[in-house]
């Protein structure tokens, strides 16, 4: 009976901790922390996620599909709100019916935009980018992110259609593509990871994944090889080009170690179902 009851014990202690911690049993492992959050890794600037922190003009929590989105509340805990007071150019909030994979998102249905009004720059020497997308089309230029600065001081994550093929690309003092992966309408997750000092080549200091598959990126157009110093104070979410929606957008200040970057496509790619 005494070899019994001890490991009855042990597994009732266990049971306790954890129903005082929120930990989990991952099998037989033994216990682990809660689930990972994109505010465990240090630099998070902006996080914006469309099921919490979506306010229609009222500044209520929106719960009514197709309701339009005055203001999508940064969850960073920075403040970086992205707003827009324009009824004409607002976006509207998709429930899960209608959002990515059974859960809400940010639609651009009427070549609105939303866009930060903030005084708060996100990055200048590093940044990484993670987005959650799914285009209704795949022709025109369709940007997700943008440092809302104009050409060729900008830092742009999109899709775009160069010599007639929708490509996937970046804007930064120049524009970059990628002619191997075909853009689809099917819901996608974008990571850049870049040096953005100024006289670092471009190509040489980006990473872009699509679906945590790291792409080649070609020089597209004209302009310096070189990365420009940011000074703009405001961001964009989406362009006038958009169809489609976005379900989240997170930005670090820093380039993510690639621990760190397979961390945040595994929380993504597991809550969005890719």
């Amino acid at each position: 009976m005494r070899h019994l009851l001890l490991p009855l014990l042990l597994l009732l202690c266990i049971s306790m901790i954890i129903g005082i911690t929120g930990a989990s049993i991952n099998g037989i492992g033994g216990v682990k922390t809660p689930a990972f959050s994109p505010g465990d890794i240090a630099g998070l600037q902006l996080w914006l996620k469309a099921d919490e922190g979506t306010l229609d003009n009222s500044d209520a929590a929106i719960t009514t599909d197709n309701t339009a989105v005055k203001t999508w509340s940064d969850q960073s805990g920075n403040s970086n709100d992205a707003v827009q007071a324009s009824a004409a150019n607002q976006m509207v909030w998709r429930d899960g019916s209608n959002g990515i994979n059974g859960l809400p998102a940010v639609e651009n249905i009427a070549g609105g935009n939303l866009f930060l009004t903030g005084s708060t720059q996100l990055f200048s020497n590093s940044v990484s980018v993670f987005a959650v997308v799914q285009q209704d089309v795949t022709t025109g230029s369709q940007a997700f992110f943008n440092l809302g600065t104009t050409y060729p001081n900008a830092f742009v994550v999109y899709t775009s259609q160069f010599y007639s093929t929708p490509r996937y690309g970046m804007q930064a003092a120049g524009g970059f593509s990628n002619n191997d992966v075909t853009v689809t309408t099917d819901p996608t997750l974008l990571s850049v990871i870049a040096n953005t000092s100024p006289g670092n080549p471009v190509i040489a200091n980006t990473n872009y994944r699509v679906n945590s598959s790291t792409i080649s990126l070609q020089y597209a157009f004209y302009g310096s090889l070189n990365y420009p110093t940011y000074s703009a104070s405001t961001f964009q979410i989406g362009n006038n080009g958009l169809n489609g929606r976005i379900g989240e957008i997170i930005v670090y200040n820093t380039q993510l170690s690639s621990g760190d970057r397979d961390d945040v496509e595994a929380y993504l790619t597991n809550k969005w179902g890719l």
